[in-house]
C-alpha cells in the first residue's frame, strides 16, 4: 500500500512527478523484460508468473495497516526498512547510487544533472530553515516579547492599585497566578531564544551540504518546535489589545 500526498505549497511538483513517472516506467520495463524471458505454455501465465515474482519482492514494503501507526515503526525496522523522518535524511538516502540508478538509466537524468538537482535541493532545504530561524527570532524580539512586557507591567500595575485601595480589596490570587504564569512563560520563550540562537550559529558555522542540512534539520528545527510551544502559550496570556500579529481565528473568522 502506497500513499502519495500533495507537495508543500511552496514545493514545485515537478520533480516528484519526473521521479514516479520515472519509477512506473522503470518498473514495467523491468517488468517486460523479465517476461521476454519466461518459458510459459501462454502469455496468460507468464503475466501470472512474472506478477508473482514481482509481489513476493515487494512484500517487505506492503503493510495492509494504518501507517501512521506505531504498529508500522515497529514492523518496519523488523523488516529492515529504513525510517527517514527529516528532509536531509531523505535527500541523502535519495543520493545513494542504487536509489536513484532508474533516473540516470531510463536516461531522464545524467548522472551529472541528478548530482545538480540534489545540491540544489539541500541547499535550498538550509537557506529556507535558515531564513525562517531568523524570522521567527526576529518575530519573537519585534513582536511578541515587547507585547508581553506591555501585558506584564499592565497586570502588576492592576494589582498594585488594588492593593492601594486598602487590604479589604487586596485579595489577588487569581491576578497574581495570572502575573505568574505570564513571567514564567516569558522566561521559557527567553530560554528557547537563547537555544535556537546558539543552534542556529553552530549550523552556519558548519560547511554547506548535508552536514549544515543535518544540523538545521535535528537542533535548529527542534528549537523552533519548542520556542513555537512557549509562543503558543504566551499568545494565550496576552491581552489583544497588545498582541500585534494576526491570530489564527482572526485571519480565518473575524478579518
Amino acid at each position: 500500500k502506497f500513499e502519495f500526498r500533495a507537495v508543500g505549497s511552496s514545493q514545485n511538483v515537478s520533480l516528484p512527478i519526473t521521479v514516479l513517472n520515472t519509477a512506473v516506467a522503470s518498473t514495467f520495463a523491468e517488468f517486460v523484460s523479465r517476461l521476454k524471458k519466461q518459458q510459459a505454455v501462454s502469455k496468460e501465465s507468464a503475466v501470472l508468473e512474472v506478477t508473482k515474482e514481482f509481489i513476493n519482492e515487494s512484500k517487505n514494503i506492503r503493510f495492509e495497516g494504518n501507517g501512521y501507526s506505531d504498529e508500522w515503526k515497529t514492523e518496519a525496522r523488523k523488516r529492515g526498512l529504513s525510517e527517514l523522518l527529516t528532509t536531509p535524511a531523505a535527500l541523502k538516502a535519495f543520493g545513494e547510487k542504487n536509489e536513484h540508478a532508474f533516473l540516470v538509466n531510463e536516461k531522464v537524468l545524467s548522472q551529472e544533472e541528478f548530482d545538480s538537482v540534489l545540491h540544489v535541493q539541500v541547499e535550498r532545504y538550509s537557506k529556507k530553515i535558515m531564513i525562517e530561524a531568523i524570522c521567527l527570532m526576529q518575530m519573537t524580539k519585534q513582536h511578541v516579547l515587547p507585547a508581553a512586557f506591555a501585558a506584564q507591567q499592565e497586570f502588576a500595575s492592576s494589582i498594585k492599585a488594588v492593593e492601594s485601595l486598602g487590604e479589604a480589596m487586596a485579595s489577588l490570587s487569581t491576578q497574581r497566578l495570572h502575573l505568574r504564569g505570564l513571567t514564567e512563560t516569558m522566561d521559557k520563550v527567553f530560554d528557547a531564544s537563547a537555544v535556537l540562537k546558539k543552534n542556529l550559529e553552530e549550523a552556519e558555522a558548519l560547511p554547506e551540504g548535508f552536514e549544515q542540512a543535518t544540523c538545521l534539520a535535528n537542533k535548529v528545527v527542534t528549537a523552533m518546535s519548542e520556542l513555537r510551544k512557549s509562543l503558543d502559550k504566551l499568545e494565550e496570556c496576552v491581552p489583544d489589545n497588545h498582541w500585534s500579529l494576526p491570530k489564527y481565528q482572526e485571519m480565518l473568522f473575524v478579518r
